[in-house]
This record gives structure tokens, C-alpha cells and sequence, in this order.
């Protein structure tokens, strides 16, 4: 059997396997009837659309009628997002254009998630209320400044051309995600519903990362070919001896953050899992997904998330003390291992990583600080940065941070992280507000929380490309929606307490009326 029929043979047997277990935490995860098995049959039917078309254009419209169908069908469109959000490769192919421009853009699986299915409902709900309503928390104004300077900084360093090209992809990458994610999460069980959508989809992949590991195949190797594209990425990539996973990532970094935030929110879920057993054994297959990428940023957030997990809960010192005991138990568990051994190893090997980050630091504070306001949306070209290029003849920014300051100077970087921070800390509140310590509000603001920690700690280790942006914009958008559905609750609340006193002055004066 050819290798690309092989692989695709593996994939199904890892999907079904984890279809087969998580159908009964499903019905309690999930929020409708069938719900679940018509995302499954979207899973499979793109899967073997991008496996079988052997055209990348073929597959683009076959993946678009699945996705459309499917859509129409699902009340939430968010989770049905999430949950195919990983199933394919972001292999990319220019869109080609039309009088004397000579493409378009790059159209890749997310951008036809979002048209297909993101931008409709966007459209939708924009039918039903003024652009105002998409503009009303202050995350909203942070991200749509800093987009907006970015479109202003790239028009006087670029063309005209590529500006607009530039703002359609931002209204479709980031805008309509982002808006769409905040605005159609209404209440907590749709809520719910999208968070187990992404993490049954993440186990999955994580599935794929573990065999990719163990058997030094990359299962989605052949797709690039197949499909009869160049794709910069998804190539092998070792450390020491050991292949670093990748799944549908494209990347080692970004399959491990994509496996961090899924591991982060599989904490938030544990209430809906009657049987223990199965959640651990979810949570171990995220973990090992993690592992495999061998990949140290995000090893480092998701254990940022985990202690922000522990200690947003009820019972904090104890948390603690439990937190400590357990990487006490787990350091001597590991260095006894032979596992512990090849993840010790990762920390030792390619210093020249640790000292290439580090140069990176150093030479693009002084290039900015040339620019410090707004950048240079050029900079990466400056002569100073020229020391960076890599044997492949690129300048990697490994560090989402620097790219933005670069890019847009100290503004701009105070517009990215004022964004998430304002995320986080609207979080944080939302959470605070919630007497009840055994609220299923406060388990999934705990994981939300845990995961945009994990992805903030581990942008700082690797640049905004494949599903890393995807990630950190739509669980923003799903952030805002938590704070929400707080706020929705508590005027429901409030409404209903002022409601009792005033029905009992009507019921008064109607007593002294008929008297």
C-alpha cells in the first residue's frame, strides 16, 4: 500500500478510536441531538476529501460544500469551527487575479472556514444589530486600533495593492473570527459545547502526534505533493535523535501550543465527565501530544496554565501544596525514565537555539529602538538583522513580541498585549463575581484562563504563523464572550430582584383600590 493511502489509513483508526470513546461524554458535553455525530461525519468526509482529491483546488471546493451543508445544519457555529479546525494542514495556493494584479491571496483551510462558514454568520448577526454591537468591550477597541495601525503603517511603506489585500485578510483572519467568537456565544452551554468541540478535535491530533513520534512518520508528509503544492513547512524536523511532531500544525511549536491549550481546557471540563478514568485518559493523550512535539515553549505554557488553573480554584493552599508534591513525584518519576531521558535531553542539546533567541533579543531592541513609536514595518531587512539569517537564508523572529515591536513599534506592542491583558483581566473578574466555587462558570472561566496564560507564555517563543494566531484571536473572542454571559446573568439577576419589591407595592395598591 502506497504511503499516502497508509497514512490515511492511521488516521482513521487514531479518529475513530477517539470517536468511539468520547460519544458518551459527548451527550453531556455537547448541546443538541446528533450534534456531535454530524461534526464527526464533517471530520471524516474533509479528511478524506484532502486525502483523495490529488488537487488542492478539488479538495478547496469539496472541503467548501461540506463545510457549507454542515453549517446550515449546526445552531452552533463556533464549535463546529473548533471542532474541524485541526483536521487538515494549513497548505496554502495563491488565489490568481485579474487586471494586471497578479494574484489575489492566499486562500489555506481556515481563511475557507471562514468564508464558508464565519462570515455568514457574521453577515447574520450584523442583520439583526449596528456595527456598534461588535465594538462595545474594551478588548474590542484595543485589537481594532491595532489592526488599524497596522494598515496605516503598512500603506506607507507598501502599495496600494497590498494594503487592500492586507485588510481583507485581517477582516477575515482576525475580524470575523474574533467578532463571530464573542458575539454568537450567548450562554454557558454554548460555551461548553465549543471548548469540547476543540478539545475532542485536538485529541485527535494529538493522536497523530504521538504515532508521528513513535514511528518518525509524519502522516500528513504526503499531502504537499498529493495536492500538487509548494508549502514551506511541514518538513522533518529532529532533535537529536528523536523526529518532533507535528500533526496538522505544519510546525513543531505550533502542534505543541495547539496541544497546550487543548490540555488547558480538558482541565476546565472535568465536571462533565462522569467516569474519571476516561477524562484522565484524555487529558494523558493531550499530554502526550504535548510531548511529542518536543518543543520547550509550549511545554512552558502549558505548565503556566496548569498552576493558573490550580490557583484560580477554591482550596488555593492546598492547591499549592498538591501542585508542589505532584512536580516533586513527577520530576523523580521522569528522571528515572527513559522517557525523562529524551525529555531532559531536549532542555541540553541545541544550545545554539538558546543563543540564537537571545542575539534575536538583543539586535532587535536596538533596531527598534531606532523607530521606537511606530516601527519599521520593513525592519526585518535593516542591515543589523541580516546577522539573524539562518542556513535556510531566513531571518527567523521566534518571538510574536518582537515581531509586533518591529512591526509597529511600542504602540503598536501596547495595543497586542494591552488586547490580552484586557482579555485576561476581564476574565479574572467574570470569575471573582461567581459566588458559587462549585459553579460550572467558574470551571470553564479557569480553563479559558489557563489557556490564553499557556498561549500568551508561548508566543514568546514562536511567531504568529499557521494556527497560532487562529488560536489566541478566536479564544480571545470566546473570552469576551464568557465576560458576556457573565454580565447578561447578572442584569437577569438584577432585574429580577428589583422586580419582587415593586410587584409587591402594585399587589398593595391594588388591595387599598378595591377596599
Amino acid at each position: 500500500m502506497p504511503e499516502h493511502f497508509r497514512a490515511l489509513a492511521v488516521i482513521l483508526a487514531i479518529a475513530a478510536t477517539i470517536f468511539v470513546v468520547a460519544k458518551g461524554p459527548a451527550s453531556t458535553l455537547l448541546t443538541t441531538t446528533g450534534e456531535f455525530e454530524r461534526r464527526r461525519n464533517l471530520w471524516l468526509g474533509i479528511t478524506f476529501a484532502v486525502f483523495l482529491a490529488h488537487n488542492f483546488w478539488i479538495f478547496m471546493l469539496l472541503a467548501a460544500v461540506l463545510l457549507s451543508v454542515a453549517s446550515f445544519k449546526d445552531e452552533n457555529r463556533v464549535g463546529l469551527v473548533l471542532f474541524v479546525l485541526l483536521a487538515v494542514p494549513m497548505i496554502r495556493d495563491e488565489v490568481p487575479g485579474f487586471a494586471g494584479v497578479r494574484y489575489l491571496f492566499d486562500l489555506e483551510y481556515f481563511r475557507l472556514i471562514s468564508l464558508v462558514v464565519l462570515v455568514p454568520a457574521f453577515l447574520q448577526e450584523l442583520n439583526k444589530h449596528s456595527w456598534k454591537y461588535f465594538s462595545e468591550s474594551s478588548p474590542d477597541k484595543f485589537l481594532y486600533a491595532y489592526l488599524a495601525l497596522n494598515l496605516i503603517l503598512l500603506f506607507f511603506a507598501g502599495s496600494l495593492t497590498g494594503t487592500m489585500r492586507s485588510g481583507f485578510l485581517f477582516f477575515i483572519d482576525v475580524f470575523v473570527p474574533y467578532a463571530v467568537a464573542s458575539r454568537l456565544i450567548k450562554d454557558t452551554a454554548a460555551l461548553r459545547t465549543a471548548l469540547a468541540s476543540y478539545v475532542i478535535g485536538a485529541m485527535i491530533i494529538a493522536g497523530v502526534g504521538i504515532i508521528e513520534f513513535s514511528k518518525s512518520w509524519l502522516l500528513y508528509s504526503t499531502l504537499e505533493q498529493s495536492l500538487g503544492v509548494n508549502w514551506s513547512l511541514g518538513s522533518y524536523l529532529r532533535r537529536g535523535e528523536s523526529l518532533r511532531a507535528m500533526g496538522t500544525a505544519g510546525q513543531a511549536i505550533p502542534f505543541g501550543y495547539a496541544m497546550a491549550v487543548g490540555f488547558c481546557l480538558m482541565l476546565g471540563l472535568r465536571r462533565y465527565f462522569p467516569n474519571k478514568i476516561i477524562w484522565l485518559s484524555g487529558l494523558c493523550v493531550l499530554g502526550l501530544g504535548l510531548i511529542s512535539s518536543y518543543s520547550r515553549g509550549p511545554w512552558l505554557g502549558a505548565c503556566a496554565g496548569f498552576i493558573v488553573f490550580a490557583m484560580t480554584g477554591p482550596h488555593k493552599t492546598k492547591n499549592a501544596i498538591n501542585l508542589a508534591l505532584a512536580a516533586v513525584v513527577c520530576g523523580f518519576g521522569l528522571a528515572l525514565s527513559p522517557l525523562g531521558e529524551k525529555l531532559f535531553e531536549s532542555v541540553t542539546v541545541e544550545s545554539g537555539s538558546y543563543d540564537y533567541r537571545e542575539r534575536l533579543l538583543e539586535i532587535s531592541i536596538s533596531v527598534m529602538l531606532k523607530n521606537p513609536f511606530f516601527g519599521a514595518w520593513d525592519s526585518v531587512y535593516s542591515p543589523a538583522m541580516q546577522e539573524l539569517k539562518q542556513g535556510q537564508g531566513i531571518i527567523d523572529i521566534v518571538n510574536t513580541y518582537v515581531s509586533v515591536a518591529l512591526k509597529c513599534g511600542l504602540v503598536g506592542l501596547f495595543l497586542f498585549a494591552g488586547f490580552f491583558l484586557l482579555v485576561l483581566w476581564g476574565i479574572s473578574r467574570r470569575m471573582n463575581s461567581i459566588s458559587d466555587k462549585d459553579s460550572e462558570d467558574l470551571d470553564l472561566g479557569r480553563g479559558l484562563f489557563a489557556a490564553m496564560t499557556c498561549m500568551l507564555v508561548t508566543i514568546f517563543t514562536v511567531s504568529s504563523i499557521t494556527i497560532v494566531p487562529v488560536l489566541y484571536y478566536l479564544f480571545s473572542g470566546i473570552s469576551v464572550a464568557y465576560m458576556r454571559i457573565g454580565k447578561t446573568v447578572s442584569g437577569k439577576s438584577s432585574t429580577n430582584k428589583n422586580s419582587i419589591p415593586q410587584q409587591k407595592v402594585i399587589d398593595h395598591r391594588v388591595k387599598v383600590i378595591l377596599r
